[in-house]
């Protein structure tokens, strides 16, 4: 092996021990240098240089002496997860929600913004201003601002180009470029349904096969399979309220016709609502009076959304499916429904398999997995910051 090889091979081993030993104290409420030790194998001397490290850089601090049986009490070390904050931002096409966290994923501010209308250079001047504001609320920490994650209700590619976002009529944009010119800190942006299920994943982790499909304007999926979150080759995995459920049906916002999310999405269900003498509601309130008119709405509803939910479930053979719709979650009579068309429709084994559950994310969860994916991307830069230790 040359130098230069030796050389590369000592830096990577650096950065992995540094990776490691901060990703089992992020794990721990706290923990000792002789417990990192143990748990990653490393010498103590190792532990104790890189913690040094950890420690300049704010990322850990020092806690009071821990409890043993005898001897010195080992100082235990905490993450600093007020070191700095991270921003989520979730867009649609007549609100931007803002949520701020710290670099755990506690919220600690966040803000809904009526908006009419949603250019990119728009949503760029309502975010960096009210992000400006509220992070300054926040107080100063060491990184301040250390990221923000958009969630994008439409296709975003591999490389965070928004390909096509037809609600908000995007298309080919490169937003997080943007936004980090105006902003200066990094951006990343993700399809809105992924995000929803960082924020999931983080009350159900050990998930082996679950969706969530978050129905709004439009229906998408965060797919998890083995507890990791499938996108796809190219990043377009989800979109599955795209899937042709009526041949020659409803033209779609995409372009095609009889897509699934023409008759399923809360957008369809409203327009059923206000054509039929309904008022679905406000912003905070979504509940319909429940009479024989709306039960038939809903039941054809209901109909509509079992469609596509069947093909979800035998493709993937999901053993839960949570539903973060604010109209299903306040009109119970829906989830009802669907359950009984399900039923009907699927195999005894198919349905006994699968859970249909209502969300227990809060309703800006696509804005708070935003946030977390930020606060974890400038974690994962700290972590591989190279050292220097003989």
């Amino acid at each position: 092996m040359d130098l230069l090889s030796k050389r590369f091979l000592h830096t990577h081993m650096r950065i992995a021990n540094r990776r490691l030993v901060l990703e089992k104290i992020i794990g721990s409420d706290e923990i000792s240098r002789v417990a990192l030790a143990k748990s990653t194998g490393l010498t103590k001397a190792t532990v104790s240089a890189i913690v040094a490290d950890l420690i300049d850089d704010g990322l850990v601090v020092e806690l009071g002496s821990g409890i043993t049986a005898r001897g010195r009490k080992p100082i235990m070390l905490k993450f600093a997860e007020r070191s700095g904050i991270a921003a989520g931002v979730s867009i649609d096409a007549d609100e931007i929600e803002i949520v701020v966290t710290d670099l755990y994923g506690t919220v600690l501010l966040e803000e809904n913004i009526e908006i009419t209308g949603c250019t990119p250079e728009k949503a760029v001047r309502i975010i960096s201003s009210n992000l400006d504001r509220l992070a300054g609320r926040c107080g100063r920490s060491r990184y301040s601002l250390t990221g923000i994650g958009c969630a994008i209700p439409g296709i975003v590619d591999n490389r965070g180009i928004v390909v096509n976002a037809p609600y908000i009529r995007w298309q080919n944009v490169n937003f997080s470029e943007m936004l980090n010119k105006k902003t200066g800190v990094p951006v990343f942006c993700e399809n809105v349904a992924n995000m929803l299920t960082v924020a999931e994943i983080m009350h159900f982790p050990n998930e082996k096969a679950a969706i969530c499909l978050r129905i709004r304007s439009g229906i998408r999926a965060g797919i998890i399979i083995n507890g990791e979150i499938y996108t796809g080759g190219d990043g377009f995995a989800g979109e599955v309220g795209h899937m042709q459920v009526e041949p020659d049906g409803l033209p779609c916002a995409c372009g095609q016709t009889g897509c699934w999310e023409t008759r399923a999405s809360e957008r369809a269900l409203r327009k059923s609502l206000v054509d039929s003498g309904f008022a679905p509601g406000t912003r905070t309130d979504y509940h319909v009076e429940a009479n024989e008119l709306s039960g038939n709405i809903f039941h054809e509803y209901a109909r509509w959304l079992a469609t596509g939910i069947v093909s979800l479930i035998n493709m993937f053979n999901p053993v839960n499916i949570m539903l973060n719709s604010p109209m299903i979650s306040s009109n119970d009579s829906i989830l009802s429904l669907l359950n009984q068309e399900l039923e009907r429709r699927l195999t005894p084994l198919s349905f006994s398999s699968c859970r249909i559950e209502l969300s227990t994310a809060r309703r800006n969860a696509a804005s708070i997995g935003a946030a977390v994916s930020a606060a974890d991307r400038f974690i994962s830069r700290m972590a591989s910051i190279r050292r220097e230790h003989e």
